[in-house]
């Protein structure tokens, strides 16, 4: 399986993308559709599903801020050469319900140093409103998990 910062360098980075996230659960249960992907950035699409809704039928903030964290540690993992990378801070705000059925979230790096990365990650809902909006840390590790 390629990493995702391999993906750029193939003719289909946006199928290569997608094929690494297919291969883990997590991601398949987010949901997550890559759109497009580029060095330091990846814009992806999530539906909204029965069980990551809360009462009142909008979707829970736990979910959100699991997919801030993708999206945001996806686009760190195209510019670093490190074998894995962690988050070690997030921060999220809340700024509108997610009300929708389709939510689109892109993660952008923000400052890219030797081992420490800070990115961006927000949801869009399907009318063009910021629901989400967060910034994080990740750093790089030397050891591969298995």
């Amino acid at each position: 399986m390629i990493r995702i910062k391999e993906a750029l360098e193939k003719p289909d980075p946006v199928k290569q993308a997608q094929e690494f996230l297919d291969g883990y659960e997590i991601y398949k249960f987010l949901g997550i559709k890559v759109m497009e992907l580029k060095e330091g950035y990846i814009k992806v699409a999530f539906p909204k599903k029965e069980v990551i809704l809360r009462p009142g039928g909008i979707i829970h903030g736990g979910f959100a801020m699991a997919i801030i964290d993708t999206v945001a540690g996806l686009a760190v993992r195209t510019v670093t050469d490190y074998p894995e990378t962690v988050t070690v801070e997030l921060k999220v705000n809340f700024l509108e319900t997610m009300k929708g059925e389709i939510f689109t979230a892109i993660g952008n790096v923000i400052r890219k140093g030797r081992r420490v990365i800070v990115a961006e990650g927000e949801i869009i809902n399907e009318m063009g409103k910021l629901c989400v909006k967060g910034i994080g840390t990740w750093i790089g590790i030397e050891n591969k998990f298995e």
